[in-house]
């Protein structure tokens, strides 16, 4: 059920202050949903969803790579192909139905606003913000398939998998960050073209070595870009006095999380497209998923 509230200048709220009509793009119905009894859950439970399922994630990670190590690897290049294209696709509509929130706030109130502000918060931002949390539990079937089909699994797989499916869901409950606007579509613009990269090698094609670089190369930009938007929120609370609509525990947790993924990235990124580094295009070792 959605409450509905309408103020003198024609704008319309639901029961957690969402607008329903913002005038630059206007919802589908299933978007219209019961953002304040999400919210209501989220801060509630959400450890009680986050915490076993990482904790499940890195057991079945280890027992599914023990189980492996006795047989042959599977191929599953058409399950592979399917899974791909349809994170393509689903990332890329995500990132088309969040960024116009941001880009307008962005134009109206500038970007220090944008990111410290909850207000103009629209129905269908929060509603792509929550199925952009869920995707991430949804993401782990990436691993799924590195581990039957006997891939390098690196460190950064499952570090950034279970770091920003617990950051998301922290975010989305309890603390409802602002700084998710530019967050979430940012990621899911670059997983659009990440997918569709995996989807290419899935069908065999031959993918120029710079198109890969240039994928880890915008997820390089997306870190460096995230903890520019923390360390701006760090001084504005510091400092300034205010970006009062991000907590203390947001910004450590981000500025901790996004410097550890930079690190990752470089090393990743030195390691595969140095000197020394492989001859062959790729975004991680053997077709290996970032996120």
């Amino acid at each position: 059920m959605v409450d509905v509230v309408k103020n003198g200048s024609g704008v319309r709220t639901d029961g957690a202050g969402l607008i329903l009509n913002p005038r630059y793009l206007q919802p589908y119905p299933f978007e219209v949903y019961d953002a304040a009894g999400w919210y209501g859950w989220m801060e509630r439970r959400w450890t009680w969803v986050a915490v076993p399922v990482s904790i499940l994630y890195v057991l079945l990670i280890f027992l599914g790579q023990r189980y492996m190590s006795r047989r042959e690897a599977f191929s599953l290049r058409l399950p592979l192909l399917l899974w791909n294209v349809s994170l393509a696709l689903g990332s890329f509509w995500m990132f088309l139905r969040m960024v116009a929130e941001p880009v307008e706030e962005i134009k109206v109130r500038g970007f220090y606003q944008t990111i410290c502000s909850r207000e103009n918060h629209t129905v269908i931002s929060s509603f792509w913000c929550l199925i952009f949390t869920l995707s991430k539990v949804l993401e782990f079937g990436d691993t799924g398939f590195i581990v039957l089909r006997k891939q390098k699994l690196i460190f950064l797989h499952p570090w950034h998998h279970v770091t920003v499916m617990l950051y998301t869901f922290y975010t989305f409950g309890p603390t409802f960050d602002p700084a998710g606007r530019v967050f979430g579509p940012s990621n899911a613009l670059i997983h659009s073209f990440m997918y569709l990269y995996y989807a290419s090698k899935s069908l065999r094609l031959k993918v120029p070595q710079w198109v890969s670089k240039g994928i880890t190369s915008m997820q390089i930009l997306q870190m460096i870009g995230g903890l520019w938007v923390n360390l701006l929120s760090f001084f504005g609370k510091a400092v300034w006095g205010d970006c009062n609509h991000r907590p203390w525990s947001n910004i450590a947790w981000a500025l901790a999380m996004y410097t550890s993924y930079l690190v990752l990235f470089l090393k990743f990124f030195v390691a595969s497209y140095g000197r020394r580094g492989g001859r062959g295009g790729k975004v991680i070792n053997n077709d290996n998923k970032l996120d």
